[in-house]
């Protein structure tokens, strides 16, 4: 019997334990595509760079001794090698490193009444502080709300997307101990729409609500390019040219 009738197996953002991981990848896999202007936003080609997701830094300059990064994004450059065939330069520099903090909303309807409870505040501010005094070259925020995934029709999910969006977007900006605008760090808010019968990675309802670019406020400091080098150096090298 198919998925479309029995339900199984379809696994929803909002009602998945790993929702934030999750949200994270499908964003770094949909945004290339969807909102490019987000890779610009950090300046970072779209179609040309590499991410590693969730890795796990020491952290001499800062109070706690290590952290996770939920993602640090870098550029890439082509080689051609003697056949003229174009395949990307490994291991990439790490003169330019992005860090990026992110945060999934999961919201129902009931969220949206009158008599909904108030959120609590999320450490969203002091990542990014940490982030900022780590040392990567451009800090930013990635916000993605979930959204009820009772749509019928991708129609469906984009409205739903655009209703739950427009609700939370003050939420997303404020949800920080102190507002994200008075740090010198990116902010990119997103809302996704599920369609009832697809999983959330081929729902693909997703609307952009906020896109504050991200200030270069330095080169990448050593302690973070020499962990960023010391991972990258195990892996192998990609097939294709947005490694993740």
């Amino acid at each position: 019997m198919s998925n479309m009738k029995t339900g199984e197996n379809i696994q929803h953002l909002l009602h998945s334990f790993e929702r934030e991981g999750l949200a994270v990848e499908q964003m770094l896999r949909m945004l290339p595509q969807i909102c490019p202007a987000w890779h610009d936003s950090l300046d970072l080609d779209a179609n040309c760079h590499w991410a590693l997701v969730k890795p796990v830094f020491k952290t001499p300059t800062c109070r706690e001794p290590e952290a996770e990064i939920d993602v640090i994004l870098g550029r890439m450059a082509p080689l051609v090698d003697n056949s003229g065939v174009v395949k990307p330069v490994w291991p990439p520099s790490t003169d330019y490193l992005v860090g990026i903090e992110a945060k999934c909303l999961p919201r129902s309807w009931d969220d949206m009444e009158p008599w909904a409870a108030v959120r609590a505040k999320s450490n969203l501010t002091k990542q990014l502080r940490r982030d900022i005094e780590l040392g990567f070259s451009r800090v930013g925020a990635l916000h993605v709300i979930a959204t009820p995934p009772d749509a019928g029709s991708f129609g469906g999910a984009m409205q739903a997307a655009s209703n739950f969006g427009k609700h939370f977007l003050i939420e997303a900006e404020t949800q920080a101990d102190e507002d994200v605008e008075g740090l010198p760090v990116g902010h990119c808010v997103l809302s996704l729409g599920e369609v009832s019968w697809k999983s959330h990675d081929q729902s693909g309802a997703l609307l952009l609500l906020k896109l504050k670019a991200a200030p270069q406020i330095g080169f990448s400091a050593a302690i973070v390019r020499d962990q960023v080098d010391a991972i990258l150096s195990k892996t192998s090298k990609p097939r294709y040219w947005r490694p993740i």
